[in-house]
């Protein structure tokens, strides 16, 4: 419940564009309760287990007790066995009760752990042996489904040239997050094909295909070590120049300066920079990896104004040489791309140039026009 709470407020920007937020309201209270139903379900079984532990722990020990007092007026029972027996008495039952709230903790840990055990048991997708010798990368007729029953893509096809801007929109759960991940190899397609210079996906080696590309979203990690050590993780080779050369392009060379240089520390999760300094930071690093493929994935989601307009930029020169995949629920965003795939309920309803899209008329010119009008309605 509390995950979908900071999801919905995370992105409330975005339901706010689509008009998707009474509909994400209404989830929230089935979530809600859906919530309180269970939890209601686990008082009452807390409860009623309570109870039965009390009533044997107490009862046996009273009982215990009532028999040593009668052992000792009636049954010439020593006095003080009698005392004996009655501190016995209650000692022997109170762990039962204590077992009985471990019982909960217990059942959390069971819970958890059906979880992770599935997790760990999900086989990883299949790679082959070949190395990648083209960098054109194809969709084509891709069907997709993450439960077997209902398709997420549907006979989705796509390209993406060695260079140049390709960008993929749609409102949220078209399935753009999923062709992401699908061109990453995380998952593979339920029927169709997914090549590489020609070569389908699951043929290629790992380490050959991850040496091409590289991957930015709006939740990349930033690991807890210094700022040339981050760099160091992507290109083992970077000097000092080219990382500063990295920065400058960002905007975050005089930031590092003053802050320590490239020995500043960057703490968990990157808690002692901001938000749209850790998004400049992943670009940088990336910018320094030095990869054939390049996919951003929201990588300018919940950042200010002036960190976007930095890393769109940067975006569109590394079209220039690189092919550059990009998916963004803001349509100005990828207004420079050369192809846009504007995708509605897992299919691919229209591709084209912005101009082109917006001469036709359909879905994406409704889209990037309200959109527009939202953001005006909002600056004014």
């Amino acid at each position: 419940m509390g995950d979908k709470f900071l999801d919905s407020v995370q992105g409330l920007k975005e339901l706010k564009i689509f008009k998707a937020d009474e509909a994400q309201h209404g989830k929230m209270n089935e979530s809600a309760e859906e919530f309180r139903k269970i939890t209601m379900k686990v008082l009452v079984m807390q409860l009623a287990s309570t109870t039965i532990m009390d009533l044997v722990a107490y009862g046996g020990a009273s009982a215990g007790i009532a028999l040593s007092i009668c052992g000792a007026a009636f049954w010439g029972l020593s006095p003080i066995y009698a005392l004996f027996l009655c501190l016995v008495a209650v000692e022997f039952f109170l762990p039962l009760r204590a077992f009985g709230s471990a019982f909960h903790v217990a059942m959390n840990g069971a819970s958890a752990g059906k979880k992770i055990i599935s997790l760990l048991n999900t086989p990883d997708p299949e790679w082959g042996t070949e190395e990648v010798c083209g960098k054109t990368i194809e969709l084509k007729g891709v069907t997709f489904s993450y439960d077997g029953e209902r398709d997420v893509l549907k006979n989705v096809s796509m390209t993406f040239p060695e260079k140049g801007m390709t960008a993929i929109v749609g409102e949220s759960g078209c399935g753009k997050s999923t062709v992401v991940n699908m061109l990453v190899g995380a998952f593979r397609p339920k029927s169709g094909s997914i090549t590489v210079g020609g070569v389908p996906l699951e043929s290629l080696s790992r380490e050959s295909y991850y040496s091409h590309l590289a991957a930015v979203s709006y939740n990349t990690y930033i690991f807890n070590e210094t700022v040339r050590e981050n760099f160091l993780l992507a290109n083992k080779a970077a000097t000092d120049e080219q990382i500063y050369a990295a920065l400058e392009a960002v905007n975050l060379a005089e930031f590092i300066r003053e802050n320590g240089g490239l020995d500043k520390v960057i703490t968990e999760d990157a808690n002692n920079i901001s938000g749209g300094q850790k998004q400049r930071l992943a670009l940088a690093v990336n910018l320094v990896a030095d990869k054939d493929i390049y996919v951003f994935d929201e990588a300018t989601s919940n950042i200010d104004v002036e960190s976007e307009a930095i890393i769109m930029r940067n975006i569109k020169v590394l079209s220039k040489n690189k092919s550059v995949i990009v998916i963004s629920h803001r349509l100005a965003n990828v207004v420079p791309a050369d192809n846009i795939y504007f995708m509605e309920n897992g299919e691919v309803k229209e591709s084209g140039a912005h101009t082109a899209l917006m001469s036709d008329k359909h879905g994406y010119e409704k889209l990037f026009t309200t959109q527009k009008q939202l953001e005006e309605g909002y600056a004014l």
